[in-house]
């Protein structure tokens, strides 16, 4: 029985990102993904941006995973809201000393996390791994998988989406409602390339 401190369900953006942390704090995680990683690299698997939070990206650098980024991404200096057309909207402008965050294509936020999850000593990645039976009890948890391999750790995780199947089975409600809205967003190559522009309406 191979055992670790941690057991993850999802290899998504969450579970790389917590695999990596404890990692830097020495502790030993098992990520179990059922999904081959291999296409997320690729723009035609998700070809969206995130918004990368100045905390989150400080965050990032500390356990190591911006090391592994392809491209620096870009700074946000500045955010402003406006209600159509209507006069007045707010105004966010960075601080001198640093942006108020970054945006980086998903794929590479991917592959950064997997490159960095992929150095840890601490953490086994178990791709293409799918589970077949999970026994919680006082002293931990004991994760079977469907090839026969067994898990134990006194911790598992639940970062296997948001129809978490392990979170239904734990008895965690969620509540759910529609925003009745609809959203663009679009990301625009200007002639000028400073500074570069991203736009997300409603």
């Amino acid at each position: 029985m191979d055992r670790a401190d941690v057991i993850i369900f999802g290899g998504g953006m969450i579970g790389l990102a917590l695999a990596s942390a404890l990692d830097s704090s020495g502790l030993s995680a098992i990520v179990v993904d059922p999904a081959d990683p291999a296409p997320r690299s690729e723009t035609a698997f998700d070809g969206r941006t995130s918004a990368v939070s100045s905390s989150s990206m400080r965050m990032l650098r500390t356990i190591g995973v911006a090391d592994h980024f392809a491209e620096s991404g870009c700074p946000i200096l500045r955010i402003a809201v406006a209600d159509g057309l209507e006069p007045g909207g707010l105004r966010f402008d960075a601080e001198d000393d640093e942006p108020l965050g970054w945006m980086h294509e998903n794929r590479h936020l991917r592959t950064a996390l997997q490159a960095r999850a992929e150095a840890g000593p601490n953490t086994w990645l178990l791709w293409k791994s799918r589970v077949a039976n999970v026994d919680r009890s006082e002293h931990g948890v004991v994760v079977a998988l469907e090839d026969g391999r067994k898990l134990h750790a006194p911790l598992l995780v639940a970062a296997d989406g948001r129809n978490s199947a392990t979170r239904e089975a734990a008895g965690i409600r969620v509540a759910h409602w529609r925003y009745r809205h609809q959203a663009i967003v679009s990301v625009l190559r200007h002639e000028r390339t400073d500074p570069p522009l991203s736009l997300a309406s409603r």
